[in-house]
């Protein structure tokens, strides 16, 4: 999937009032990975690990599996 700016702008948009609504915590990543939003309601402890490139890439790989579950 190619995200354009303006896609990656709507995704943004529609997360932010998602998130603000749910209070759940999420992140938007392509088939592979990676990011293509910002971090919505993140806790500070996932915000300290994910930081750290070891612990980060677990968590890009969370993200991943979660997306391709869903």
């Amino acid at each position: 999937m190619i995200c354009t700016k303006e896609d990656t702008k709507l995704i943004n948009e529609i997360m932010r009032d998602f998130t603000n609504i749910t209070k759940i915590a999420a992140i938007f990543v392509n088939n592979r990975g990676k990011v293509l939003s910002q971090e919505y309601n993140f806790s500070p402890f996932c915000k300290v690990v994910r930081r750290n490139p070891t612990y980060a890439k677990r968590c890009n790989q969370c993200d991943l599996y979660g997306g391709l579950d869903a």
